[in-house]
């Protein structure tokens, strides 16, 4: 088995930081400079499955979750939200990548539908259009927590649904 690292290429990001996650603190590692958004991390050997934390000055914020030996690829641009990265190279790390992807499309559909709410508070509809506002978001909550639930019972044991929140 080879040495874990977590590398890729973050697109306008020009320095990263690196952090572990632990039980009770977040213990900040190293900050990488990138090249072209081009970076590497190679942390100390671990016989554990450990919660990395790398983030862009004010910008992205990603979990990782690294086992001995895997190299996670990340692909992104610091403009965009986190969820919309790609992580490969670590199946714990795909997973939890997959259950930030519906957190943030939930996310996202809130913001639209809340600015959408205030455009149309002075409408004489605003009433029928409140009603289908809170319908949409009703259903598209049930349909996120339906399959977060669905990826819990499917694999009941991995670390990754410590990130799904009831």
């Amino acid at each position: 088995m080879g040495q874990a690292s977590i590398q890729g290429k973050i697109a306008g990001a020009e320095k990263i930081l690196v952090a572990r996650v632990g039980t009770d603190r977040l213990e900040y590692l190293d900050t990488l400079t990138t090249s072209n958004g081009s970076f590497e991390y190679t942390p100390a050997s671990s016989e554990e499955v450990e919660i990395y934390m790398i983030e862009g000055m004010d910008a992205f914020r990603l979990s990782l979750l690294l086992s001995p030996g895997e190299q996670i690829d990340v692909l992104g641009d610091a403009s965009q939200p986190s969820y919309t990265f790609q992580v490969s190279g670590s199946a714990d790390s795909e997973r939890l990548m997959s259950v930030n992807q519906k957190m943030g499309s939930l996310i996202e559909l809130m913001d639209s539908l809340d600015a959408v709410n205030s455009e149309q508070m002075q409408s004489e509809s605003y009433p029928k259009i409140r009603r289908s506002l809170d319908s949409t978001m009703s259903g598209a909550m049930d349909r996120t927590a339906s399959d977060l639930a669905l990826m819990i019972e499917q694999k009941p044991d991995a670390l990754s649904n410590l990130f799904i929140f009831p």
